[in-house]
């Protein structure tokens, strides 16, 4: 330890202490890897499930709209085709529970789905391994909503709160030696103590900088930071359902800070996430900029040229109707065509009722197709929440 592992986390500000090296990171990681997809495995859902490309598709924005990478879904990058789990197939129980390990690229992140609908949670790992578990889609309630949580879930891994957290225990280790030595106090009473007054309190302020760094990941993915705070008046309300409401308010003994106190930062925090996304690239600020554009155009030329707008309107409206892509060209057009050509005058384009698309489907992993309507009932539940929830 050195004076030298004292940083400053460079969207917030705050000095940390930090000693783990990313290469350290990185093998700690790779274990816990295997230690939960060895956990999970049975309730993953396949790569091409809807739910998860739903998921894959809200992390994607925002890991994208960050310059982070990419998100797949998990054990789709770098393993061969036929380990590849697929929905509605029986490929899904032959999976090895280490098929995301062959990942190398470091754009690359990996998000896995687990079907617990009693579990709302979701995490990152370090590696950029993602979990979603199916029980926390009810409490986001909509995509701003699974941006919220998948934003918080992202911040942790991109100032690497893990790493810090880890570099934490050899603080724990030094101090507990020395309380041991000199007090003689019994060492799991001090591990104890010590976790309650250097680890928890550290966490609740990891988690607090996490909520901030997310709503700012999440507005600069064209989510609106204002639901934000939704999000935890459902939990709000999951927890008093359930029978957990209490511990909400005990924020001394929980690593997470209470959901009514996470809801006052969430709108403490809403106008400088509003100017993030003000200054993105969102489709409604480029629209809205657009308008702007023509307003300022119309009046420099209504103001150099009074009867400019007008001449223009008059004519328009005086004008033949235009030709669509529904109407005929001219008659001297095709004739023309057709005599320096030497080819057939072309017919017509003739409009009509547009063609049926086909049905959206999914492959079965053994060269069939179904429809995307015929799933499963276990399905079924999932695939109305998709439908219903609020974009």
């Amino acid at each position: 330890m050195s004076c030298l592992s004292l940083e400053q986390v460079p969207q917030t500000g705050r000095y940390r202490f930090m000693d783990l090296s990313p290469q350290t990171e990185a093998e700690y990681a790779a274990e816990s890897f295997k230690q939960i997809m060895q956990e999970v495995s049975p309730k993953l859902l396949p790569a091409n499930h809807p739910l998860v490309r739903y998921c894959q598709n809200i992390a994607g924005r925002i890991v994208s709209a960050a310059g982070l990478g990419t998100v797949v879904p998990g054990g789709t990058h770098g393993v061969k085709p036929e380990r590849k789990m697929r929905w509605g197939s029986e490929d899904m129980e032959s999976a090895d529970a280490d098929f995301g390990s062959k990942m190398t690229d470091e754009s690359i992140w990996e998000i896995f789905v687990i079907n617990d609908a009693d579990t709302p949670n979701a995490f990152v790992l370090p590696g950029k391994k993602i979990f979603v578990f199916t029980g926390i889609l009810p409490i986001a309630g909509d995509d701003a909503g699974l941006a919220t949580v998948l934003g918080h879930e992202i911040a942790h891994q991109v100032v690497r709160h893990g790493a810090e957290r880890m570099s934490q225990v050899k603080v724990l280790m030094v101090l507990g030696w020395i309380m041991d030595f000199v007090l003689g106090i019994d060492i799991g009473i001090t591990r104890t103590a010590l976790t309650l007054l250097l680890q928890l309190p550290n966490s609740r302020a990891q988690e607090s900088e996490a909520d901030r760094i997310g709503l700012r990941l999440m507005a600069q993915a064209c989510f609106d930071p204002r639901e934000a705070p939704q999000v935890w008046v459902r939990m709000t309300e999951m927890e008093k359902k359930h029978g957990a409401g209490w511990l909400s308010g005990v924020d001394f003994i929980s690593t997470h800070p209470s959901s009514q106190k996470r809801i006052h930062n969430l709108e403490s925090w809403t106008s400088e996430a509003l100017e993030v996304r003000a200054a993105s690239p969102c489709p409604d600020n480029i629209s809205n900029r657009f308008e702007a554009f023509k307003d300022d155009v119309a009046n420099r030329v209504s103001g150099s040229f009074p009867n400019a707008l007008t001449s223009v309107a008059s004519r328009r409206v005086e004008s033949p109707e235009p030709s669509g892509f529904d109407s005929p060209p001219p008659d001297s057009f095709r004739d023309t065509f057709a005599e320096r050509s030497g080819r057939p005058a072309p017919a017509p384009i003739v409009g009509g009722p547009p063609r049926p698309r086909p049905r959206p489907t999914v492959s079965t992993g053994d060269d069939r197709t179904q429809p995307v309507g015929e799933v499963d009932p276990v399905d079924e539940q999932w695939l109305k929440w998709l439908g219903g929830r609020r974009r």
